[in-house]
């Protein structure tokens, strides 16, 4: 029965999420409405993963979600040619 009540906790974690994949080929999981285009970031000193999507033309950022990536989640171990360069953006 325990093994049951893991399993139904783990579904309960994963509701509202959905699983997805980077053009570099990483497995991760965020909110369901990231789509094709949205882009992954960490905040300066932050630790989560978060979900942005940049408005056509305006250049601010929405804010979508938080995500897990498997092999990103750790930035200083990350070489600079994956993480890509830092910006500075607003979030509107």
């Amino acid at each position: 029965m325990e093994l049951l009540g893991n399993y139904l906790d783990s579904l309960e974690v994963l509701q509202g999420r959905t699983f997805f994949n980077t053009s570099g080929g990483r497995v991760g999981r965020g909110p369901n409405n990231a789509r094709s285009g949205d882009i992954l970031c960490i905040f300066h000193l932050g630790r989560p993963l978060y979900v942005l999507r940049y408005k056509a033309k305006s250049g601010l950022a929405k804010f979508v979600g938080d995500a897990y990536v498997y092999g990103l989640m750790n930035l200083e171990k990350l070489p600079l040619n994956v993480r890509g360069k830092d910006e500075i953006f607003v979030i509107g």
